[in-house]
Parts: structure tokens; C-alpha cells; sequence
């Protein structure tokens, strides 16, 4: 079993060392965020962009 936590943690390094210019803030919500998650809960994620479009950045993960 996977911990959504670490791969948060993966994704946030990922944007954050090939795009700190492009995103300004990145978080989470949902059952995760709200402490009521399963095991099959998924990551809810948002961004605030500055430049390039967020599917470039999704794209990149």
C-alpha cells in the first residue's frame, strides 16, 4: 500500500525544482484533507499557476 503523503511529497518536489517560477501555491483537499479518507480515497490536488498552463505542468508528473 502506497502513502498518499509521500507521493504528495514527490509531486510538490517535482514541481517545485522544474517550475518555481511558473507555480505560486500548491495544495490539497478531499477526504484526505478532511481526515475522513479510505484506503481507496484518491489525492486532491490544486494549483496556483503563474505562467505556463497547468496542463504542461501535469504533464511533467
Amino acid at each position: 500500500m502506497f502513502n498518499p503523503f509521500e507521493v504528495a511529497e514527490l509531486m510538490v518536489q517535482h514541481i517545485s525544482t522544474n517550475f518555481p517560477d511558473d507555480v505560486s501555491l500548491i495544495g490539497y483537499y478531499g477526504s484526505r484533507a478532511q481526515g475522513t479518507a479510505t484506503e481507496r480515497s484518491d489525492l486532491d490536488f490544486f494549483l496556483y499557476r503563474r505562467t505556463r498552463k497547468v496542463s504542461v505542468i501535469v504533464c511533467s508528473l
